[in-house]
């Protein structure tokens, strides 16, 4: 892990941009489940491995493609009405909300940009107790170009009148380091036990973010967190 960051002269604020899924909620099994079900339906039953090759790691519409699905805008409403009804039950991850709480008093300044629909995050963030914690919520409905295009990034950027260099973005996927790397933030590449299956630790480290953590615990000593969980 790297170094931790020195810390921020007086007057600079700091802000952390975090994805949604599989960042601050454990929902990539709900992604897997929702597409799986969508393939059933029409009769397509890939091994787990395909599944998650689908649904992580290609483009929906080359696999809608690929399968001779004729109503593929019905697919996709599917899998998103699949996801939302599984948000109801998916969980954070350790020590989110005391890491929240730290990073406010710490000064730092949070919002959620996510490829997610809206309908689907901010009732599981209110679920939590914590959507207040963050002064935006910006999701692919806000955005003409989801992560990894920065478009979502710098709506962040403005939104909380944030320097890019002293923004961090942190999210579990090559989409959320590409987009922070072309936005001119810098990366935290989170990659805890719970994602191994989904998203391999190799893919992020081979993408050189600036940190590369494990657990909310590792990002408290990156951010150099004055409070200790």
């Amino acid at each position: 892990m790297a170094a931790p960051v020195s810390q921020p002269q007086q007057g600079q604020t700091r802000g952390l941009l975090f994805d949604f899924d599989g960042t601050l909620g454990v929902t990539l099994p709900s992604w897997t489940e929702a597409f799986g079900a969508a393939l059933n339906e029409r009769g397509i039953h890939p091994s787990e491995k395909d599944l998650i090759e689908y649904c992580f790691h290609s483009c929906t519409d080359q696999v809608i493609r690929n399968h001779g699905i004729e109503d593929s805008t019905r697919f996709k409403e599917e899998v998103w009405a699949s996801v939302v009804e599984r948000m109801r039950t998916v969980t954070h991850y350790p020590m989110l909300p005391e890491t929240l709480d730290a990073l406010r008093d710490d000064g730092f300044r949070l919002a959620v940009v996510t490829n997610s629909r809206r309908q689907a995050v901010e009732p599981v963030l209110r679920r939590w107790n914590l959507h207040d914690h963050f002064e935006a919520v910006i999701t692919i409905n806000d955005v003409s170009h989801g992560k990894p295009d920065p478009e979502m990034i710098h709506h962040a950027l403005n939104r909380l009148n944030l320097s890019p260099s002293h923004t961090y973005i942190m999210g579990d996927s090559r989409a959320d380091v590409n987009a922070g790397k072309r936005a001119g933030i810098r990366t935290i590449g989170f990659s805890p036990e719970e994602n191994r299956k989904y998203m391999a630790f190799d893919l992020l480290r081979d993408l050189k973010p600036c940190h590369l953590i494990h657990s909310y615990a590792d990002l408290w000593d990156v951010l150099g967190l004055s409070k200790r969980p």
